[in-house]
């Protein structure tokens, strides 16, 4: 049987199937993200919240790109309160460490030429 499908369709289904593979590049990268901005191991759960957040993220681009602009700020909107709710929360820096004053004194003491 003949592929009687006109080019321009044709297309159309590879431009499509085009921007799938790259919203799936797109939403791997931003759950590798996530989960690298944790801070910790991440568990079984920040996996799946990390994977859900980037998959609105991806729908509400999607949303974006076919004009359905009220839709996609309607997911924005459900991806900030998800946020809120979840416990995927990365930890907190680490304090900036202070420098050991009786280090530096006893050093001084061990070497008051400077070293030389």
């Amino acid at each position: 049987m003949t592929d009687t499908t006109t080019a321009p369709k044709r297309n159309g289904w590879s431009a499509f199937h085009a921007r799938k593979r790259q919203d799936e590049r797109d939403k791997q990268e931003i759950v590798a993200g996530l989960l690298r901005d944790l801070g910790r191991e991440p568990t079984t759960t920040d996996r799946l919240d990390a994977e859900t957040k980037a998959d609105m993220h991806i729908d509400a681009r999607r949303l974006e790109r076919q004009g359905k602009y009220a839709e996609a700020r309607e997911v924005r909107n459900a991806i900030i309160r998800a946020n809120r709710a979840s416990g995927f929360k990365s930890r907190p820096p680490a304090p900036e460490k202070k420098p050991d004053i009786d280090a530096l004194f006893r050093e001084i003491a061990e070497n008051p030429a400077g070293g030389a």
